[in-house]
């Protein structure tokens, strides 16, 4: 194996960035690369993020995989910004899941796809409030969630075939679970990848 090769893999498996084909791998919790919750999390939305802004900085087309259950909404926003703001064409692949905070990544590229057996899932956000929180601390946390959902539905009817109204409700009923067919139905792919990008 030549140097150079090596190298192509070090980065695919350490960074999860394969520079040559111009591929980044969400795979996991959107969290910060170390320890969430008590899980190791080898490959973080930090490295995702430094991966996307070092292709993005070159001409050409870039191939985001995702899989994740979700994690972090802030850092699903940030990578969403990223994205969107993107002077190439990226393409976003969901194989495995993309649930929750996974979704933004997918929403903001330019072709989505997703494998015969991808599953997609979105809830309302939730972080909870903690015991022994005070009062006012507890109020802004559920409005600020209120807030969250909001934009959440907003981004949701520009960026798929169903209006703001349409996620509302549907979130009003809890959890939202949907196969790769569904998710053409609705717009949040356009077809279901073939294994060419």
């Amino acid at each position: 194996m030549s140097r150079d090769t090596a190298t192509v893999f070090d980065h695919l498996h350490q960074y999860g960035v394969d520079i040559r084909q111009r591929r980044i791998f969400l795979h996991g919790p959107i969290w910060a690369a170390g320890s969430e919750g008590g899980s190791t999390i080898p490959i973080g939305i930090d490295h995702v993020i430094r991966n996307f802004l070092w292709l993005d900085k070159t001409k050409g087309d870039i191939e985001l995989f995702i899989c994740t259950q979700g994690g972090s909404i802030v850092d699903g926003f940030g990578l969403y910004d990223l994205v969107i703001a993107s002077a190439n064409n990226v393409t976003g692949v969901v194989y495995g899941e993309c649930c929750s905070a996974g979704l933004f990544p997918l929403l903001a590229c330019d072709h989505r796809y997703a494998t015969k057996n991808a599953w997609f899932m979105w809830h309302r956000s939730g972080t909870g409030v903690d015991y022994g929180e005070s009062l006012d601390d507890a109020s802004k946390r559920i409005e600020m969630e209120e807030r969250v959902d909001e934009r959440t539905n907003q981004i949701m009817g520009e960026r798929t075939s169903k209006d703001k109204g349409w996620w509302k409700n549907k979130l009003k009923q809890g959890e939202l679970w949907l196969d790769a067919e569904e998710m053409m139905e609705i717009g949040l792919i356009s077809e279901l990848w073939n294994g060419e990008g």
